[in-house]
């Protein structure tokens, strides 16, 4: 059986010092080695940004840097929400 961890907390508004607390919480660095590609997708649903929403590009920018500072590898994708909804109406 796989563990799961999760975090929650109050933070402030994208606060680096939060978001590289919950992630040692997580004991991210077990997970993610020097040598790893990490892949995160951030949320752009809308093309600005709409608090409560969108990734904001603070936080984004904190965690690529947080990352950046142990992966090897780091990519950044985002999917095209109208494209991925007009497949979907084919079916």
């Amino acid at each position: 059986m796989r563990e799961y961890l999760a975090y929650i907390a109050e933070t402030k508004a994208n606060s680096k010092e939060d978001l590289l607390r919950s992630l040692e919480s997580l004991n991210w660095k077990n997970q993610v080695k020097t040598d790893s590609t990490v892949f995160v997708k951030p949320n752009f649903t809308f093309p600005y940004f709409k608090e409560g929403i969108t990734t904001s590009p603070e936080l984004l920018k904190n965690l690529l840097e947080i990352i950046k500072d142990r992966a090897d590898n780091v990519i950044i994708a985002k999917s095209d929400v109208e494209i991925i909804t007009n497949e979907l109406e084919r079916f």
